[in-house]
């Protein structure tokens, strides 16, 4: 019969765990523009750590790490997650090692799966109500998007965020 694996089982192996996580990190970032449910940006750093993403960069996004609601969703993993505050000008320098690419929907948007790219990729997600900001998508060097099959046109940032970082892992 199988068991499952108790918490406090695995609470032991945690230290250990963490720094081989930080010596095998997947080149993928991501940039987080202007989110500001905390239940999202909860649910954003749960997919990079259950991926094993290299950091995630926070631009205009209003929230606190110690809100019921961030807490309750990112599970600790702000704990031992590398993440940090970014600025525009930050951004560029950024460009120059990286494939910063938007998960967005815009008039030359590709479909996320025909994307490829020989850099370490930044990911940026946008806002829930209007997407990726001006000045961040002019910074991107490629759009994808997830075809959407129904009536809606859009699904929920952690939902895509989930999609795209596993399709590119």
């Amino acid at each position: 019969m199988r068991k499952q694996s108790s918490f406090a089982e695995d609470r032991n192996m945690i230290d250990e765990l963490i720094s081989k996580i930080h010596l095998d990190r997947s080149p993928i970032s991501l940039l987080l523009d202007g989110i500001n449910d905390d239940k999202n940006i909860g649910l954003i750093f749960r997919i990079a750590d259950g991926a094993r993403l290299k950091h995630i960069y926070l631009h205009n996004c209003e929230f606190k790490l110690n809100s019921k609601n961030f807490k309750k969703t990112a599970r600790s993993t702000q704990n031992y997650l590398e993440h940090s505050t970014i600025d525009l000008e930050e951004l560029k320098s950024l460009k120059k090692d990286h494939a910063l690419v938007a998960i967005e929907k815009t008039d030359d948007s590709q479909d996320y799966k025909t994307f490829a790219s020989t850099k370490p990729l930044i990911l940026v997600l946008g806002n829930e109500q209007h997407g990726v900001s001006q000045p961040i998508l002019k910074q991107c060097e490629a759009c994808v998007h997830i075809p959407m099959l129904g009536i809606n046109t859009s699904l929920n940032v952690a939902v895509a965020c989930g999609i795209v970082v596993y399709a590119y892992l």
